[in-house]
């Protein structure tokens, strides 16, 4: 979804049929050049984490379903509406992270 400020803040659908959508961070916790731990926005946010110089790479993942009962089995987690769901999951590295600054 996204949300216009000149309609006066409505919610517009973008992509159909995603049920959900999680972004973890990969960040570095002890500043050894590697990440050591996933974290979401918010927690970054409050841990005072230094996200532009912590962060590494991103884990997407996005929950997909169809627009119809095909009498699908069951994903973990969701109701059984016959709904053909399925998980993709992706990460991203963050270009130029963890190279060394000369």
């Amino acid at each position: 979804y996204r949300s216009s400020t000149i309609d006066g803040g409505i919610a517009e659908e973008l992509v159909p049929y995603v049920d959900d959508m999680q972004l973890l961070y990969s960040v570095d916790t002890n500043d050894d050049g590697s990440p050591d731990v996933y974290k979401t926005a918010a927690k970054i946010a409050t841990d005072g984490d230094d996200m532009a110089a912590d962060v590494y790479s991103v884990n997407i993942e996005l929950v997909v379903s169809g627009d119809h009962d095909v009498d699908a089995p069951v994903l973990n987690g969701y109701e059984d509406d016959g709904r053909l769901r399925k998980r993709y999951a992706r990460i991203v590295n963050i270009r130029n992270a963890g190279l060394a600054t000369f």
